[in-house]
């Protein structure tokens, strides 16, 4: 089946065939010289060739050396022997005899091969050196048979016979001429060489013939196919052509040209779903498109331009921006972005408001692209625009709700840091006044149950104070009310000072409080009131929730790159770690069903943190329900003073408390 196409179409066909403007037929030799393919199979094959005869050469080689080795020892043996018959003599039944003294006297005429040797009687006694003495002696020689030696240059050999090969009570070190062993070698190598060439070459172009008749015209016919279909996609079915499918090649061809067809079907769909698709997002996405030239002059707006902004196309249409110009657009973002333009840079969310002619006023955003011809000359920009009213009356709405929040927490702070004197006065008064009727001091009450109630009242009184205690010192902080009076303060000092405090809650919980406080300590700058109640509600909350028997440690360390570390460990309840955000958050307690039983109003640890940050240090709470909590404090190395390191004081004594 053949494919209609216009004449352009086969045209660059045919170019992309030529490879470059040298038309050439498909099967001729050029095409073959030019194929890739082609010389890749080609030299495969040759190098198959020259693989398999090197293989068969090889042994060839070396078993014609041994056939001429052993052609000349032959020859070496049979000269021995007619040398020996010549100087001998006939005997009684032995067929041979001759005189050992006067044997080696005689003259010896050595025919080839023999250049030299050894002759021993058969008890192994020298006779005679003749010619060039041999390397071996009748000793060295006798472990074998055979060839003993060659030498450097391969031109002599040495042989060993014994009386059994000389046929005569006689053995022979014989050293042999083989300088014509190398020169037939290498005649047998360059014949063997020649006819592997041949073969090579005689292959190497029936490979030739056959590729470029069978395999590379429908190769190149299939590459140039596809490589149109590269270039130009959308057109390339109109000139896929089938093949008769008489081989594979033309299976595959005709597969390919089957392919093009179906691929450029779906690649049209495709763009054309593509084109669709884009322009339904970008519709979705903005409210209208538009253009400028190279002069950056509006060549283009959509339909909904003028809807939404309410400005007609003609009135800007062939002006720049400097032209019309943006009433009451912001000076700034109005130099910005008339500088984005003329730069050739790409923009987004350039925003101003806009009139409507009825009076209402909306708000536009402007994003866009500049583009560029291949060359990378400026062509013009393309953008959209979106109306974002909703968007900026939404961001009001919630500046002001974040404002009013914020001003409420302030007066809120600002109201509970002010009401400090007018609670903690009255409250002072009910916790002293319970104490006098508790101890007494003016007489007897009267009845004993006034003194428990006076106790109930001062007790609850305390915890009421404490409570307000917490609530105002949060309260300042938040505000920004509170601030540090720093001093130089001794770490193991202030702790001795916290173990007096904490002493009754030790004993009353029955555990164990140790310390282990690095022995130079250097000294720190903060403020000693709130490092005091830092120590002290960390130390008193691990000892309020570590069961009896259980342990408590503080360890203090410092190095002065690095800053202060404080950190309380106990063997208590502990928490899951997805509860210690909820235990740092103000008013909150970690529900966990174990700890219901203590006291508190979930101030203690927002506190601690508030005051440590205060310092620029930060809090770390390690803990696992049913494993205890260790707490990390620390402080950054500004506040170490390293002029007068601290007394461990605690370590001194032993550091173990309760």
């Amino acid at each position: 089946m053949l494919m209609p196409g216009t004449m352009s179409d086969r045209d660059t066909l045919t170019e992309t065939r030529r490879g470059g403007g040298h038309s050439q037929p498909a099967h001729s030799p050029v095409s073959f010289f030019r194929c890739r393919l082609c010389w890749r199979i080609t030299i495969i094959v040759f190098l198959s060739i020259l693989t398999i005869e090197a293989l068969i050469l090889v042994p060839s080689y070396f078993k014609r050396q041994q056939e001429l080795l052993d052609g000349l020892a032959v020859s070496g043996l049979t000269a021995l022997t007619l040398a020996i018959h010549e100087h001998g003599h006939a005997g009684d039944g032995a067929g041979f005899s001759f005189d050992e003294q006067s044997f080696g006297t005689q003259e010896f005429n050595l025919p080839w091969p023999l250049v030299g040797m050894h002759l021993y009687s058969s008890s192994g006694a020298l006779l005679g050196t003749f010619g060039e003495p041999p390397d071996h002696d009748f000793e060295a020689a006798r472990v074998g048979t055979g060839i003993l030696a060659r030498g450097t240059d391969a031109s002599r050999y040495e042989v060993f016979w014994t009386s059994v090969d000389s046929n005569a009570p006689l053995a022979a070190v014989a050293r042999l001429d083989s300088s014509h062993i190398a020169t037939e070698l290498r005649g047998f190598v360059w014949r063997i060489s020649g006819l592997v060439v041949l073969i090579s070459l005689f292959v190497c172009g029936a490979t030739m013939m056959a590729l470029t008749l069978i395999v590379l015209k429908p190769i190149l016919d299939l590459r140039s196919l596809m490589l149109f279909t590269k270039e130009r996609p959308e057109t390339a079915g109109r000139i896929a052509r089938k093949r008769r499918g008489w081989d594979e090649m033309g299976d595959i061809t005709d597969a390919y040209g089957d392919l093009v067809l179906r691929l450029t079907k779906q690649y049209r769909s495709t763009l054309h779903e593509r084109e669709q698709r884009f322009e339904d997002f970008a519709q979705a996405a903005s409210d209208w498109f538009w253009e400028m030239d190279e002069n950056l002059r509006f060549s283009y707006f959509s339909k909904r331009f003028a809807q939404v902004t309410g400005v007609p196309n003609h009135q800007l249409l062939g002006k720049t921006r400097e032209e019309t110009g943006i009433p009451d657009v912001d000076p700034e973002h109005w130099r910005k972005y008339l500088g984005d333009l003329s730069a050739h840079r790409s923009f987004r969310g350039f925003t101003h408001p806009r009139t409507m002619p009825d009076g209402t006023v909306v708000w536009l955003s402007i994003s866009g692209k500049p583009y560029f011809d291949p060359e990378g000359n400026f062509k013009g920009y393309r953008g959209i625009g979106q109306d974002i009213t909703r968007l900026k009356r939404f961001e009001e709405e919630l500046r002001q709700s974040r404002d009013k929040a914020e001003q409420a927490n302030r007066a809120k702070s600002a109201f509970l840091a002010n009401m400090s004197h007018e609670l903690r006065t009255p409250l002072n008064a009910v916790i002293g006044f319970s104490e006098v009727i508790e101890s007494e001091l003016f007489g007897p009450t009267g009845s004993p149950k006034y003194v428990g109630y006076a106790k109930d009242i001062r007790t609850s009184g305390q915890h009421l104070l404490e409570l307000i205690n917490d609530i105002l010192d949060l309260s300042k902080i938040e505000s920004g009310a509170d601030t540090l009076i720093e001093k130089t303060i001794s770490i193991p000092r202030l702790l001795m000072e916290v173990e007096v405090l904490v002493q009754a809650d030790v004993h009353k919980a029955r555990v164990s409080l140790s310390y282990r406080i690095q022995g130079d300590l250097p000294e720190i700058r903060a403020d000693r009131r709130k490092l005091m109640q830092v120590v002290t509600n960390l130390l008193i909350n691990a000892i309020k929730f570590t069961p009896a028997d259980g342990e408590v440690s503080i360890e203090a360390e410092c190095d002065p790159g690095a800053g202060h570390v404080i950190k309380i460990t106990d063997t208590g309840i502990g928490m899951a770690p997805e509860d210690i955000p909820i235990a740092l958050a103000p008013f909150q307690q970690v529900d966990n069903g174990l700890n219901r039983k203590y006291e508190g109003t979930g101030l203690g640890l927002p506190l601690v943190k508030a005051m440590i940050e205060m310092h620029g240090g930060t809090l770390e709470l390690l803990s696992e329900r049913g494993g205890g909590t260790t707490v990390v404090v620390r402080f950054p190395a500004e506040r170490v003073v390293l002029s007068a390191p601290g007394i461990s004081a605690l370590a001194r004594h032993g550091g173990q408390a309760g």
